[in-house]
């Protein structure tokens, strides 16, 4: 009976066998070949989830990279040759000059905006120096843009992780910063992470309202999951945990535990 329990929980790997009628027998038999069938599907669901992460994120890698390198090069030499042509003006072209001004504003204005997207599509430093430096300068920068003072602590970590840990890691952070600015209402974040024997732990909290966390992961919802269903997808296929509390008395609480696999 435990067996079956177990079926009706969701593990379909236990073992589902009975003793003496053959009627009962064959449902036993029945039971074990739809656990199987399930398993496979589960299987497969979970190998084209895996493929599915990675293809967005190789995208993700290759326009970035193309907006950083190509894009704004250009844009980086188009204020170069502003900034020299300002210096050539003559004293008297006031009206050119202002014109002239107006443009470079907005040339920075574009080649921030720019850096902006590269850094959010994914940011070529997660790739060359690892999770950690690229973490403290996104919320760094999340901090001073936005005005949320956001604090972020790493213990016990030391070098670079294995890089779908350090991608999954940096997009739960990212995500759960992102519905910060977007609803929670919070001007403080706190972001931790510790790796203690061969587990990641991460923690994201922080001073908002909070929200009904049952009422957001129903389907009808029209805020559905606030990208929390990616986050749980992430960790999962990582064999990992993730817990999220919420409430307007202490705002939003997500804690994750991710397994690192032998990483020396």
């Amino acid at each position: 009976m435990e067996a079956v329990s177990a079926f009706g929980r969701g593990d379909f790997g236990r073992s589902i066998s009975f003793k003496g009628d053959d009627e009962i027998t064959r449902l036993g038999s029945a039971f074990g070949r739809m656990a199987k069938a399930l398993m496979e599907k589960r299987e497969l669901e979970r190998t084209y989830l895996c493929r599915t992460i990675e293809a967005q994120e190789s995208e993700r890698k290759r326009i970035s990279r193309e907006l950083h390198d190509e894009i704004g090069q250009a844009l980086t030499a188009i204020k170069f040759n502003l900034d020299r042509m300002d210096r050539d003006l003559p004293p008297d072209f006031t009206l050119v000059r202002e014109r002239l001004d107006e443009t470079k504003s907005l040339s920075n204005q574009v080649l921030t905006a720019m850096r902006q997207l590269s850094m959010d599509l994914r940011p070529t430093m997660l790739d060359d120096v690892g999770l950690i430096p690229t973490l403290r300068w996104y919320i760094e920068s999340f901090s001073k843009r936005l005005n949320i003072d956001s604090r972020f602590e790493a213990v016990g970590l030391e070098g670079k992780l294995p890089s779908q840990i350090e991608t999954a890691c940096y997009r739960i952070v990212q995500e759960a910063l992102n519905n910060i600015v977007k609803h929670s209402g919070a001007n403080r974040a706190e972001i931790t992470l510790r790796q203690k024997d061969s587990v990641l732990f991460a923690s994201i909290t922080d001073n908002g309202k909070g929200f009904d966390l049952n009422r957001m992961l129903q389907p009808g919802s029209p805020e559905k999951g606030l990208g929390l269903v990616g986050m749980q997808e992430r960790v999962s296929l990582l064999g990992g945990k993730m817990d999220i509390q919420s409430g307007s008395d202490f705002g939003t609480r997500i804690y994750v535990e991710i397994p690192i696999p032998n990483h020396a």
